[in-house]
């Protein structure tokens, strides 16, 4: 089984929480999930995420305390089934002009409404804490 680590940020602002929609052209298409992405070698889950949010939003972020970790599996049909661990990080504030670079959409949405979006099997766990105000 492949294993990857993947970095993640929750990202809050006037009572909202940015989510964003995977690319249809991409793998698990349309599925949304928060901004972040796998952690390279020799690379802190902290680093990882201040990279990707450069690349994915334009924005230099300020990484503050983790969240939440979790482990899934996704089960692929004819391949590898990959183990992702899915380390979340609360983004305290970040400088710069939100661009969305690579996803179909990106939006803002109360927490009530997170459970209306199709998300990423990995990050459910965590939609539910921020619904409920665990988190």
């Amino acid at each position: 089984m492949k294993q990857i680590q993947v970095a993640a940020g929750i990202i809050e602002e006037n009572n909202k929480v940015l989510i964003c929609q995977r690319h249809q052209a991409g793998e698990m298409p349309l599925k949304w999930e928060f901004p972040g992405g796998k952690i390279e070698p020799k690379e802190t889950g902290p680093e990882c995420l201040q990279r990707e949010l450069w690349e994915e939003l334009s924005i230099q972020a300020s990484v503050g305390r983790l969240v939440s970790h979790t482990r899934h599996v996704y089960e692929r049909h004819g391949s590898v089934a990959i183990e992702v661990h899915l380390f979340f990080y609360q983004i305290e504030n970040y400088i710069g002009e939100m661009e969305n670079n690579v996803f179909e959409q990106i939006r803002w949405v109360s927490r009530r409404e997170l459970i209306r979006y199709d998300f990423l099997e990995a990050d459910l766990d965590v939609v539910g804490m921020l619904f409920n105000g665990h988190i």
